[in-house]
């Protein structure tokens, strides 16, 4: 099984949310579910924003080899699930990319707020958010 988590720059929500499912997958003793993560709007590979470092380091998860990538058909090809932070990145992706549309969902019922710019405060909100979504994946595996 392969999991994509898709956000716009890949640079916050969706770094947090593979590193969040590969740990939570680490716990729970499931094996063979490959994780990864890309973005809608990336122009150019950089790494995590430093909250979202800091927010994972204070789950003791590291963040800091991530470089973002812009998402691409393979990516999406090798996904057997697709999970976005949004309601409105679904469509897009959706729209991107329409034979793939099938795949793609968003993580939660309600939309994942984008921390990029904020406190660190705003930063676990968002983690806390995605990790409620996660526990929601791991239930269907």
């Amino acid at each position: 099984m392969n999991i994509l988590f898709v956000c716009t720059g890949n640079t916050c929500r969706s770094p947090m949310a593979e590193v969040m499912m590969i740990e939570l997958l680490k716990e729970k003793g499931i094996k063979g579910v490959e994780v990864s993560s890309a973005g809608t709007s990336v122009s150019f590979s950089s790494g995590a924003s430093y909250n979202s470092i800091m927010t994972m380091a204070k789950k003791n998860i590291d963040l800091t080899s991530h470089t973002s990538r812009m998402l691409t058909d393979g990516m999406l090809s090798a996904a057997d699930a697709v999970y976005t932070m949004t309601r409105s990145q679904a469509a897009m992706v959706k729209r991107m990319f329409p034979g793939f549309s099938g795949k793609v969902r968003p993580l939660a019922e309600r939309d994942i707020t984008d921390p990029f710019g904020g406190d660190l405060d705003e930063y676990q909100t968002c983690a806390d958010e995605i990790y409620a979504g996660l526990l929601n994946i791991l239930g269907g595996l």
